[in-house]
């Protein structure tokens, strides 16, 4: 059974939203303007993953990896030493980083030259060590400028490994990239089939699988197409997958004209993820609140195309840069973080809960014994409280 203070969190949840097919529950956590690193265009600050609840970026001129939360910036670690180490004193940090799913961090360098899609620097979860990552990438896939990484699924340093996708500029098809122990594993990477865009400096891909088993299971059957999503924010908005025949699919149409005044779908802005609970899959981008005014607000689509949420701090609803990234991690079978990092603007964390799948978890012992509790999770005598709000075996009441 749930102890008392998850069945309260989550009765509080229902009581906000009626209870439904799409009820969602989207909560600010935090959110921070002060001294955001970067400008509108990026500067040596352009795009970020999440790590221990805080946003993590590159100080690319420092060669330095910096943490943002609502007190701050932070140095999390130097790059410097293991850059120079690895590919030599004249290297330049790069602008992409991701962490994967056991927190060990992977930054790019050489940035903006064809170096920066092969060569990379692992950071352990502990920031005790670091490991040099260089990609030799698949046949027909050349190596070129790449700004951003997706979400890597799995442990880069563990046997089983990890995938990392990378859509790198002026190719026709992503490279599908596995990596354990630290190093590459060559007989599981591989070229997807040509993509419908060509990919410049704004493609992202991010992936459509959460196991490495499941990719494993796709990329030796000769389908690494099918692993992932894709999104570039100028020469097209939507979002791009596969299906069962290898054909690639707009799945989630973001091109829309403007409406003066109202929230329209696809801003010209970075930024794209995607995560999946309860048997859903959800896709998260920027929004535009009017013409091409970027905006900070981001949308929340399910797999079928309906607009679930959105999110963005009050103060700032327009005026963004085009640089950023939107990054989701998940907290447990039916609510996930959500940060955003705009370059010299805004920095914030919410939560998204999916209150349907959320309240099939709550477990009740239907012989249990009646009992009563405050919204502080104290139980209570119900005959003997003043008026207010109590819960009864997971049900609001009142008195």
């Amino acid at each position: 059974m749930k102890n008392v203070l998850q069945r309260l969190l989550l009765i509080s949840a229902i009581a906000l939203v009626a209870i439904g097919a799409n009820a969602h529950v989207i909560t600010e956590c935090w959110v921070t303007t002060t001294d955001i690193p970067g400008s509108a265009s990026g500067g040596e600050f352009r795009f970020a993953s999440a790590k221990d609840g805080k946003i993590i970026t590159i100080d690319k001129a420092n060669k330095k990896i910096m943490a943002i939360d609502n007190n701050g910036m932070t140095e999390l670690f130097d790059l410097a030493e293991a850059i120079e180490a690895y590919y030599g004193a004249g290297t330049g940090a790069g602008t992409g980083i991701t962490v994967d799913d056991a927190g060990n961090i992977l930054v790019g360098t050489n940035f903006p030259n064809a170096g920066s899609s092969t060569d990379m620097i692992i950071v352990s979860a502990d920031l005790q060590n670091t490991y040099k990552l260089q990609i030799t990438l698949p046949e027909d896939i050349s190596a070129g400028r790449i700004d951003q990484y997706g979400k890597v699924v799995g442990n880069m340093l563990s046997p089983e490994g990890a995938y990392l996708w990378l859509a790198i500029t002026a190719n026709t098809k992503v490279a599908v990239v596995k990596i354990a122990n630290g190093i590459q594993v060559q007989d599981y990477s591989q070229a997807s089939l040509s993509v419908k865009v060509d990919m410049n400096s704004s493609t992202l891909a991010q992936p459509a699988l959460w196991s490495v088993a499941e990719i494993d299971a796709l990329v030796d059957g000769g389908k690494g197409s099918m692993t992932f999503w894709s999104r570039n924010r100028g020469s097209s908005q939507n979002v791009y997958g596969w299906n069962e025949a290898g054909s690639e699919q707009v799945i989630l149409s973001l091109i829309e004209n403007s409406v003066s005044g109202a929230t329209t779908k696809g801003a010209g802005a970075e930024g794209f993820a995607t995560f999946s609970i309860a048997g859903v899959t959800y896709f998260v981008v920027p929004m535009s609140s009017e013409g091409d005014t970027r905006s900070n607000i981001i949308g929340i689509y399910d797999e079928l195309g309906q607009l679930c949420a959105t999110y963005g701090p009050e103060e700032l609803q327009t005026g963004m840069g085009q640089m950023g990234s939107i990054i989701v991690e998940t907290c447990d079978d039916y609510s996930v973080n959500i940060y955003r990092f705009i370059p010299g603007t805004v920095a914030y964390k919410c939560n998204f809960y999916d209150v349907a799948s959320g309240v099939e978890k709550v477990e009740i012992e239907d012989n249990a014994e009646v009992e009563y509790y405050n919204l502080q999770g104290v139980k209570v005598d119900i005959e003997n409280v003043q008026s207010g709000v109590y819960v009864k075996k997971g049900l609001i009441c009142k008195k």
